[in-house]
């Protein structure tokens, strides 16, 4: 949801659904904990130069904060990992550790499901495997190869997609 901090104005064309929690990992994060990382977003303001709709308030920067007013069943998380500058693609390296209980600030929890690596140097090239939670194992699907791992092998620097589903 999206709120303006001058007046508390909340236009309803810019309360959006809920697909898919996008987190930029390719710059510098404070935290290499996912939680970390989630309410560390949801607690950043964007200053941008906007038009409130209240009576001496145009034109000026406002603070706009984003909230979660209500948690899908099944919560997909995206890593960005890759950023493009001056025409050269950088892949970042870091490690996100994994909530096996992801809470998020509404103190909904969910349970990591699945995770998808891209083991690729580039957005252009490379592979996606997948991890999949079945009970208490662990498994991992590369193409039609399907093998039990331990549940240390699913957080790496490859991780891109998460699939949390709600307790």
């Amino acid at each position: 949801v999206t709120e303006f901090s001058v007046c508390q104005y909340k236009p309803n064309d810019k309360t959006e659904k809920f697909d898919i929690l996008s987190l930029d990992i390719s710059a510098n994060v404070r935290s290499r904990k996912l939680t970390d990382i989630v309410q560390e977003h949801y607690s950043q303001c964007d200053e941008r130069e906007m038009r409130c709709e209240c009576p001496g308030s145009a034109n000026k920067t406002v603070r706009v904060t984003t909230t979660l007013s209500q948690a899908p069943d099944n919560l997909f998380i995206e890593l960005r990992r890759y950023r493009i500058v001056a025409g050269n693609q950088y892949k970042s390296i870091q490690i996100v550790r994994l909530d096996d209980v992801l809470t998020l600030p509404s103190g909904e929890e969910y349970h990591l499901m699945g995770v998808t690596d891209h083991r690729g140097d580039t957005i252009q090239s490379g592979h996606y495997v997948t991890f999949v939670r079945s009970d208490s194992d662990w498994f991992l699907v590369n193409d039609n190869n399907v093998i039990r791992v331990n549940r240390d092998y699913v957080t790496s620097q490859d991780n891109v997609l998460l699939l949390y589903s709600k307790s």
